[in-house]
């Protein structure tokens, strides 16, 4: 969703089913913490726990460079050191030309830094919070910096410094030479092209035009398997659903959005089973295809997906799981309700 959450109240289904009846992972074994299956966050979540920072540096060493997974690992270790960074700051003062260690550094203060400023509307926070926002944000090109000199091949500094780019306000220029920066280093990373989209949506700093042409051109350029096309369909909810029932019927039944998920479809399907991300484009599946009314294809996701729901877009919902079984359950109705075409 982006920096800002909100919550969606919303009666969840009337109707409901067995799930075992199905083969769907039953309501109580949901859980609501994980998008899907995370076998690294298993490993690193005790060595935070525990404060174990050279088994952390050891197993960061074994991720390959350019992996989703070692930028979703140092993002969850950054936003982990935002509320405790004692065995941060041991792995600092041990090993300071460490770039995973500096990384995990920038991504805490962009981290601590938004709980400074909180998910609040521009308008409701205070100056307060402003100032210490900004306070903590300031250093982060720095300590990016002094990561990219140690090792100017590493992505993963650049890609840290991306968020913090965004609450610095940098400018369109500014964020293309960023972006330049990273690309020539990890061409069509789902977590870089996911943070550049952020930064060009209207609500920051571009507009609806900048910020598909962007995306459009990004999906393009990569290969079928990299699972950007789950971007664009998160952008076509949060962007372009229109207000009033009727009118979004028809944007569900539309073309665009119909292409947009057979899209996701294809990209899912020719993805790597391990990859991080792909959970998250199920989930945006299973939510835009039960929109769509395609309901079979929706089920097939939610099998995918299994005994997860802590993602978008579940996670606007005052209660996510209700939501989850409540849409999986109004698309198995409405498909015994079409004689299970």
């Amino acid at each position: 969703m982006g920096l800002f959450s909100w919550r969606v109240k919303d009666a969840g289904s009337p109707r409901t089913i067995d799930p075992a009846a199905y083969g769907y992972v039953p309501a109580a074994q949901l859980r609501a913490d994980r998008a899907g299956p995370a076998p690294d966050f298993d490993v690193v979540d005790p060595l935070v726990a525990t404060g174990n920072w050279p088994h952390l540096a050891g197993f960061l060493a074994t991720i390959p460079m350019t992996s989703e997974r070692r930028f979703a690992v140092l993002s969850r270790l950054g936003n982990a050191a935002a509320g405790n960074d004692g065995w941060l700051r041991q792995w600092l003062a041990a090993d300071p030309g460490s770039v995973n260690a500096l990384t995990v550094y920038a991504e805490s203060l962009v981290a601590a830094a938004w709980d400074i400023r909180t998910s609040d509307r521009a308008q409701n926070v205070s100056r307060e919070q402003w100032t210490g926002f900004f306070r903590v944000l300031r250093d982060v090109p720095d300590v990016c910096r002094r990561a990219i000199d140690i090792d100017p091949a590493d992505p993963a500094p650049w890609i840290a410094l991306q968020t913090g780019a965004l609450g610095l306000q940098w400018s369109n220029d500014e964020y293309r030479a960023l972006w330049s920066e990273i690309s020539a280093r990890a061409p069509h990373s789902f977590t870089a092209t996911h943070r550049a989209w952020n930064y060009w949506r209207p609500r920051w700093f571009g507009s609806l035009e900048l910020m598909e042409n962007f995306l459009e051109t990004a999906i393009a350029a990569a290969p079928v398997g990299s699972l950007l096309t789950m971007t664009r369909i998160q952008m076509l909810e949060e962007e372009f659903r229109p207000d009033g029932d009727e009118a979004r019927q028809a944007f569900y039944a539309g073309e665009r959005v119909n292409r947009a998920l057979s899209a996701g479809i294809h990209d899912a399907a020719a993805g790597d089973p391990g990859h991080v991300k792909l959970p998250y484009l199920r989930h945006w599946l299973a939510y835009g295809l039960s929109r769509a009314g395609r309901n079979r294809e929706s089920m097939n996701q939610f099998f995918a997906i299994g005994g997860y729901c802590g993602a978008d877009p579940w996670s606007w919902y005052s209660d996510p799981a209700d939501k989850f079984t409540g849409t999986r359950a109004d698309v198995t109705l409405r498909w015994e309700d079409a004689g299970r075409p």
